[in-house]
């Protein structure tokens, strides 16, 4: 009887303890998706918005996780995080509603709320639109979208992802003359150290099968960052890591009160709105 419970013991300790590490992992991984993602949405003229935005994704992290992770019929299941097909598009919707408030004459501080508003907008009908396929079952009718649809779609926002990223570093569409310009930059250093850091972690991908590879790269890519503004290797003011000084929580009740809110831009950027929340649904 006391070796049946000592052995049921330590299955439940190591059972604890592979839960613990699959936290720390998903963890991990989630702050690591969310400052990437906030850096997609919140690039150029909004990258003021970039501690905000990171704010409210990694809220929206843990609030789904914990509602998937409470309510699921499928277990283990884990989730959190918005979709990163839906993130290439959100970019594309920050930048429409970034571009028609500065044309009105808006400053570019206030423009931050109403893209944040319009993302909030976004997910909310998304989420609606979900539940209401699940409750009157039409879910089933997703089974009849063809494979090379879904692939396009992903295929084409990788693509914005990957043609999107250099835009942080460079602030406008990567072309010729923009590389010849900052190849002796410090946005020169940054380019390089974006594209060596992405070969790195592609290679690690294809060659390192342990869960903690990716979390892990980030964080020590973040920590040489870091190193190299300490010990003036780099120039850090121009660093976005280094641009980043704490999280600013929002709430979308004080946004919709808000004196910066034209609705009249909401109502506009709704074609954007609509494709982020098809890009959703098929993918």
């Amino acid at each position: 009887m006391s070796q049946y419970i000592g052995g049921k013991a330590t299955i439940l300790r190591g059972s604890v303890i592979n839960d613990l590490l699959a936290g720390v992992i998903v963890a991990a991984s989630n702050v690591a998706l969310a400052a990437g993602f906030a850096a997609v949405i919140f690039q150029g003229d909004l990258k003021s918005g970039f501690s905000t935005g990171m704010w409210s994704i990694l809220v929206s992290m843990i609030i789904i996780g914990l509602a998937v992770g409470m309510l699921t019929t499928l277990r283990p299941v884990v989730a959190g995080g918005p979709d990163t097909a839906v993130v290439a598009v959100l970019s594309i919707l920050a930048s429409s509603i970034s571009t028609e408030m500065l044309g009105r004459g808006a400053h570019i501080e206030s423009v931050v709320t109403p893209v944040l508003l319009a993302i909030t907008l976004m997910a909310f009908f998304y989420g609606l639109i979900l539940w209401i396929l699940g409750i009157m079952g039409w879910a089933k009718a997703l089974r009849f979208v063809p494979f090379p649809l879904i692939g396009g779609f992903l295929a084409a926002t990788g693509t914005l992802l990957l043609m999107g990223s250099p835009e942080i570093v460079l602030g406008s569409h990567i072309t010729f003359e923009s590389l010849s310009q900052f190849s002796d930059s410090d946005m020169g250093s940054q380019l390089w150290f974006m594209t060596v850091y992405f070969l790195l972690v592609t290679l690690a991908h294809h060659t390192i099968s342990s869960p903690f590879m990716m979390p892990l790269s980030f964080f020590v890519a973040v920590a040489l960052c870091h190193l190299g503004i300490q010990f003036e290797l780099i120039d850090g003011a121009n660093w976005f890591v280094s641009a980043s000084n704490g999280l600013q929580p929002w709430t979308p009740i004080a946004a919709m009160t808000s004196s910066h809110i034209e609705w009249s831009v909401m109502v506009n950027a709704s074609p954007e709105i609509i494709t982020c929340i098809l890009v959703g649904l098929f993918s």
